[in-house]
C-alpha cells in the first residue's frame, strides 16, 4: 500500500499527519513549502521552521542533510499498519512520548480533507511580476515564457529541471523562455529571503541546434521527458544570455524589440 505510492505523495501525507498532530496538541502551524521549510509553527510568538522529512524504512531521528540551520528536521516513519512521528533533538514535538497513529485511519482522513493554501512566495513574487511587468510593457508577454526554479535546486536535486525546454507541446507556444534561478540572500547569517542567482534566456528555434540537448535522466524518461537542456554547454557558450539582475535582462529585451 505505501510502497505503492510516489515519494512525493508520501511527502504530502507526512505533512498531513504532523499537522494533524500538532493541531491536535493546540499549536498553531501553517503550510509553508517555501524555502525548503515545509511546516512554520507559531509557539509564544516566535516562528519555529519545521522540514517534515518522510521515511518508509526509519524508526529513529533523522540523520541526513541539513540545508537550512534554523530549522528543526521532524521524521515521520511511514508503513502499511501504522505511522510514528521521531522529533527532532530540540523540537517543539520532542516532549511528546510515541507520538504513533494507524496509517489506514489516516489515509481516510487525508482523502477527505481539503488542500491547504501555502505561505506566499512573496519576495519570488517580487522578482517574477517586474519580469511579467518588463514583457507586458514591452508587448512580449505572449512570446516569451517564464519559469522559475527554488534555491532548493542548487544543493538539493540532482536532475536538470524538467521544464528547460520542456514538452514541445507546451514550450512551442512561445518564442523564448526565461528562466530565472533563485538563490537564499545571505545563509551563513541565516537570511533565507530569495533573489536572483541567474537568469537566462532561450530562443526555442535554436534548441538541439545551436543550443544543445542532451539525453534525459531515468526519472524524466518514465515522464516522457527525453531531452533536457545541456547546461555546461550553454553557460560556457551563451554568456550574453546569462544575467545576474532583472536590470540586465531587461536591458537585453529592449534590444530585441529594437
Amino acid at each position: 500500500m505505501i510502497n505503492e505510492m510516489s515519494a512525493q505523495k508520501r511527502g504530502e501525507f507526512a505533512e498531513f499527519i504532523y499537522l494533524y498532530f500538532v493541531r491536535s496538541k493546540k499549536i498553531d502551524a501553517s503550510k509553508t513549502n517555501y524555502r525548503e521549510i515545509d511546516i512554520t509553527l507559531t509557539i509564544n510568538n516566535k516562528k519555529i521552521y519545521i522540514d517534515v522529512k518522510s521515511t518508509i524504512s526509519g524508526n529513529q531521528r533523522y540523520v541526513g542533510k541539513r540545508p537550512r540551520k534554523d530549522a528543526f528536521y521532524d521524521y515521520v516513519s511511514i508503513s502499511d499498519t501504522y505511522t510514528k512521528i521521531y522529533p527532532d533533538k530540540g523540537s517543539p514535538l520532542e516532549k511528546y512520548e510515541n507520538i504513533i497513529f494507524d496509517t489506514k485511519e489516516m489515509l481516510e482522513k487525508w482523502k477527505k480533507s481539503k488542500p491547504e493554501k501555502r505561505i506566499e512566495k512573496q519576495d519570488r513574487k517580487i522578482i517574477l511580476n517586474s519580469i511579467k511587468e518588463i514583457l507586458l510593457k514591452s508587448k512580449l508577454d505572449k512570446q516569451i515564457r517564464v519559469i522559475s526554479r527554488g534555491p532548493v535546486s542548487l544543493s538539493g536535486w540532482k536532475s536538470h529541471p524538467d521544464n528547460v525546454p520542456g514538452k514541445e507541446s507546451t514550450y512551442k507556444k512561445f518564442d523564448y523562455t526565461i528562466f530565472i534561478q533563485f538563490k537564499y540572500q545571505d545563509e551563513k547569517n541565516n537570511d533565507y529571503s530569495e533573489i536572483v542567482s541567474k537568469i537566462y534566456i532561450f530562443k526555442h528555434s535554436e534548441f538541439n541546434g545551436k543550443i544543445q540537448l542532451k539525453d534525459s535522466d531515468n526519472r524524466q524518461k518514465i515522464n516522457k521527458i527525453f531531452k533536457v537542456l545541456d547546461w555546461d554547454y550553454f553557460d560556457k557558450n551563451f554568456q550574453n544570455q546569462i544575467f545576474y539582475s532583472v536590470q540586465e535582462l531587461k536591458s537585453y529585451i529592449l534590444k530585441i524589440i529594437s
